[in-house]
């Protein structure tokens, strides 16, 4: 059974967006990533780290590889809290140097939680 069917059998939230919605909001969200760097870049060159960037797109690629290939719902929602706590703890080390480039990654932190919400549903029902 390919990804695709595999997901579309699984029973969801009623809040459960269309599949065109996480088709969107992703590229977004790595925009504002992308915005947030180079506002930290460009107003504190000497303090700019990319670790931040880094880790969490790392947990975005691991919960993708967990949920979709691997297809374990529960290790995906460790996934997501890890993602969670590593994106809050992002945030806050961006905040520290350059509180502007912050306020681009909170729409990621409110994704997430909506992620984690929308994955823990997923694993409930189809247990």
């Amino acid at each position: 059974m390919s990804s695709l069917s595999w997901y579309d059998a699984l029973r969801k939230s009623a809040w459960n967006p269309p599949p065109i919605v996480f088709r969107i909001v992703w590229p977004v969200l790595y925009s504002l990533m992308a915005i947030s760097a180079w506002t930290w870049w460009i107003q504190h060159p000497q303090s700019f780290s990319v670790f931040p960037y880094l880790t969490p797109l790392f947990f975005n690629a691991l919960w993708v590889w967990v949920f979709f290939v691997r297809h374990e719902l529960s290790l995906s929602v460790v996934v997501l809290v890890l993602n969670l706590l590593v994106a809050t703890v992002s945030v806050y080390r961006i905040y520290t140097r350059c509180p502007p480039a912050a306020r681009w990654m909170i729409p990621n932190l409110v994704w997430l939680m909506f992620a984690l919400y929308l994955n823990s549903v997923v694993w409930w029902r189809n247990r």
